[in-house]
């Protein structure tokens, strides 16, 4: 035996001259154990060397030192940026030194090794599922997509715009609350191509839509709110008028909610508790998104909160992204919305002897619900730009 033995060398000898297994633990004590590598993987690779003779287990030693070394950076990268990875490699390294313990070091450690090198390999590619950015911290390698798979529940009206035909019925394809085409014709004379089919096409003066008030198009009782929310393809070719929708009464005394977009590309959400007006609240975002010349998709969700903080529940949307910050203002006390006989108006705001028209624009699949849409049900409808009709 040579006079420069080392410790390591000594251990496995006295363990082959008794018959006895090799202490894993001490070995861990011993050679630097890193989290992530396999003990059992040097032990049966001195092992070999060190029967084969003693200068070359010498050599052996030295380069599964390095080898050691190395992997162990390796692993610990990995290991450091995944505790997931962490533990299925401690939890096979444990495994392996376990069966290592129990199984003496006979002829039979070569097919030993080769097994535990290849649950190493297992190891390592456990290990190797956790991606790692540059810096090495941890980045997910899946992706899950946001795109919705199922229409939105909770449809209340829904107004394709399809109606092309030589009377004003705008035709409500979800309930039985159809509206008239005020001030322009039959929908023939308005019908342009739409984002998804067709569509209407507003010229700014005086035309708008007319829905009849339905206790479905309300959503205060005068207690409480109730969540909603109000989506539709809109083709801007100004800023200058932006009059989405109301519901309203002709004398402008019984109001519930406005919405507006505004001259610099924003939104503008009002709602009033009580039909005097001084009690209401506003929501007008800071983010300004809407352009002109393009079909965009437009929408405000309101998780019906109610009180005097509602506007915090209030979302607003464009080509399915949300924008929650905005300036709140109001009046008064608000507690809730109330359930009115005033009618709902796409393309119209009245408010007391004046009148509003969204700007020689075009509207297409304007939709109703009775619930706050989420991310998912706004994917579906958005559908990548492409929209849908379901």
């Amino acid at each position: 035996m040579s006079n420069t033995e080392t410790p390591l060398e000594r251990h496995i000898r006295l363990a082959l001259e008794h018959g006895s297994s090799v202490d894993t633990e001490w070995l861990e004590r011993h050679i630097g154990f890193v989290i992530g590598h396999d003990p059992n993987r040097v032990v049966s690779d001195i092992y070999e060397t060190s029967s084969s003779s003693s200068s070359s287990s010498s050599t052996s030693s030295s380069s599964s030192t390095s080898q050691s070394s190395s992997s162990s950076s390796s692993s610990f990268d990995e290991s450091s940026s995944s505790s997931s990875s962490t533990s299925e490699s401690s939890s096979s390294s444990t495994s392996e030194s376990s069966s290592s313990s129990s199984t003496s070091l006979s002829s039979e450690s070569s097919s030993s090794s080769t097994s535990l090198s290849s649950e190493s390999s297992s190891s390592t590619s456990l290990s190797s599922e956790s991606s790692t950015s540059s810096e090495g911290y941890s980045t997910s390698s899946s992706s899950s997509s946001t795109e919705g798979t199922a229409a939105p529940t909770n449809l209340i009206s829904h107004y394709k715009l399809n109606d092309d035909a030589a009377t004003t019925t705008i035709v409500d394809a979800e309930g039985t609350q159809n509206g008239t085409l005020t001030n322009a014709g039959n929908t023939e004379d308005v019908t342009t191509t739409g984002k998804i089919n067709k569509a209407i096409a507003f010229d700014g003066v005086n035309d708008y839509i007319n829905i009849p008030d339905n206790s479905n198009h309300s959503f205060g009782n005068g207690s409480t709110d109730s969540p909603f929310s109000i989506f539709s393809w809109v083709y801007l070719t100004t800023l200058s008028s932006g009059h989405w929708f109301s519901k309203y009464t002709s004398s402008g005394l019984e109001i519930e909610y406005i919405l507006t977009i505004t001259g610099t590309g924003g939104y503008m959400l009002t709602i009033y508790d009580v039909d005097s007006g001084t009690n209401w609240r506003r929501k007008t975002s800071t983010d300004n998104p809407i352009s002109t010349g393009s079909w965009q998709h437009l929408g405000v969700t309101y998780d019906g909160r109610g009180g005097n903080n509602c506007m915090d529940g209030v979302t607003f949307w464009h080509n399915g992204t949300s924008y929650t910050a905005g300036t709140k203002t109001g009046g008064g006390t608000y507690n809730s919305m109330n359930n009115l006989t005033s009618p709902l108006r796409i393309g119209a705001v009245r408010y007391l002897s004046s009148w509003g028209y969204i700007a020689n624009s075009k509207v297409d699949d304007f939709r109703i619900y009775g619930k706050e849409l989420s991310q998912a049900d706004v994917d579906y409808l958005y559908n990548s730009g492409s929209g849908t009709e379901d």
